[in-house]
């Protein structure tokens, strides 16, 4: 995972958008925006998750974080499914 500053700047220019206009959106004071911008202070949940909204995202995706998917479940009704069916599961 990436760190915040880094994350918002990459979102910043793809979008190419200025800091001003995400403290006007946001209503995030530019004196504290700048402060992101800087690595001087990070930001709390609450702005964290304006930012992220901002961008028309969650704060996971915002930040680049993977979710691993929940693994299939196999139910063996017996020994011997289970033993036919517990190699087919590490496949997953």
């Amino acid at each position: 995972m990436e760190d915040f500053v880094s994350r918002l700047k990459m979102h910043m220019k793809e979008r190419d958008v200025k800091q001003i206009d995400i403290c006007r959106e946001t209503g995030i004071p530019t004196s504290l925006m700048s402060n992101y911008l800087t690595d001087k202070k990070s930001p709390g949940l609450p702005n964290a998750i304006a930012i992220a909204g901002y961008f028309g995202m969650g704060l996971d995706d915002f930040l680049g974080i993977v979710k691993d998917e929940p693994k299939k479940k196999m139910y063996a009704r017996n020994d011997l499914e289970r033993r036919i069916l517990e190699p087919l599961i590490r496949l997953f």
